[in-house]
């Protein structure tokens, strides 16, 4: 499995320069005001089809909610989740959105991206086993000192904000994470990678494309109030699979109205693989 990884990133690595020397002609035409990073990886083909953003893409940002992926991973993996519907209590305290403020089942905690559920989640497995799993995903730099409940978050834009995000991972590697988990080749039970696969679908394209994913949202910047935004997708029709990601962060303080960056991370890869015929 290990050799396996290897001769996938090996591959990777040697295929961007000629597949990736040409930005999309196209991608600031999508969204002009931001600084983005997008890659589209056929995983049949074994090659990188599309890929813009330069050095960004190497770049480690924290992960947001898209860490809920390999949460999921480990929960299934160690029995902390039984299966999509493990429900944890709501402990009837405000939360910042009222759908939050229910009973929480797997599949709903990442559809609705639910971060109490997260935090439960993570003080179950413990820091010694999530920093075990990260490490044998090879997941950024696997680094948890930030806290248990906190250290995959970014700060909000509040200078009273308690988040000391530590874990941090770039496009690039997000691509290859992603990946492993489609191909199966991460080093958890079989039924950990079908559950994680299975509540991770969002939708079906007018071509019949399916969509799985996750979006992260989050804030970047000194003054933390430019928008991160994130969405590891995974495209499916017949014998066609691709991985793709997205993020970006605000060139400028966007307006208050603007929205999270993780939706709009997200529109943003519909948006090129719908011109890209992949929609």
């Amino acid at each position: 499995m290990y050799n396996k990884y290897l001769l996938l990133s090996v591959v990777i690595m040697m295929i961007w320069p000629l597949f990736g020397a040409t930005p999309m002609s196209d991608f600031t035409q999508i969204r002009s005001n931001i600084n983005a990073c997008f890659v589209l990886y056929d995983l049949q083909a074994e090659r990188v089809i599309e890929r813009y953003g330069g050095e960004q893409c190497s770049e480690r940002l924290p992960p947001c909610s898209t860490f809920k992926v390999a949460l999921a991973l480990m929960g299934f993996d160690s029995g902390v989740l039984e299966d999509e519907k493990t429900t944890f209590k709501w402990d009837g305290k405000p939360k910042m959105l009222k759908i939050w403020e229910q009973n929480i089942d797997a599949r709903l905690w990442i559809k609705e991206s639910v971060v109490w559920y997260s935090q439960e989640v993570a003080r179950r497995l413990g820091r010694q086993a999530i920093e075990r799993y990260l490490q044998n995903f090879d997941y950024g730099n696997a680094d948890m000192s930030g806290g248990l409940e906190t250290a995959w978050l970014s700060p909000e834009p509040s200078t009273t904000s308690v988040v000391q995000s530590s874990i941090a991972i770039s496009v690039d590697e997000q691509l290859k994470f992603f990946s492993k988990l489609w191909r199966g080749d991460l080093p958890v039970s079989k039924k950990a990678l079908e559950l994680t696969q299975e509540i991770t679908y969002l939708e079906t394209s007018p071509q019949g494309f399916s969509l799985h994913g996750k979006t992260g949202s989050g804030y970047a910047g000194k003054e933390t109030k430019r928008r991160l935004g994130w969405f590891i997708g995974y495209l499916s029709k017949n014998s066609q699979q691709y991985v793709g990601v997205v993020r970006f962060t605000d060139r400028e303080i966007p307006k208050a109205d603007a929205g999270y960056g993780g939706p709009q991370a997200r529109e943003i890869f519909k948006e090129i693989v719908a011109k890209m015929g992949y929609w």
